[in-house]
């Protein structure tokens, strides 16, 4: 693979790239070239120090549970599925009554529920119905 990245720096020096960026799966590559400056091969950009590379982890967001059928909404318990009431994944919040058809909708996660809509709100398909802060 290293004669493949001197092959690909030394195809865009004879272009005159002066600057290249490419991100893939699994790899990144980037390069600039300054006038007059030779290119540094990629045993010598290897042999630099490394540095830890840092990621961010990123804080739990809300997940929207949506309608997946149009009709009425029915919470499962009005008491347990309220903003601030915990839930657990695949527990049953809530029903959509289509033509006399009551439709399960559970819980995609364990977590607080943070919003609902009002019991008895008419919904169609991918209306967000609640909102939850997984646990």
């Amino acid at each position: 693979m290293v004669e493949e990245i001197n092959n690909l720096v030394n195809m865009a020096k004879e272009a005159g790239i002066r600057n290249f960026s490419f991100k893939g799966k699994g790899i990144r590559i980037s390069f600039s070239f300054a006038r007059g400056h030779e290119v540094p091969t990629v045993q010598e950009i290897a042999e630099l120090p490394q540095h830890e590379v840092v990621e961010e982890v990123a804080q739990p967001s809300e997940v929207e549970v949506k309608s997946e059928f149009i009709g009425i909404l029915l919470w499962e318990k009005k008491a347990d599925v309220a903003p601030g009431s915990k839930v657990k994944k695949d527990q049953i919040i809530a029903y959509v009554e289509s033509l006399g058809v009551k439709h399960e909708i559970k819980s995609p996660v364990d977590g607080e529920i943070k919003e609902i809509l009002p019991d008895g709100s008419i919904v169609d398909y991918g209306k967000v119905i609640c909102r939850i802060l997984p646990a």
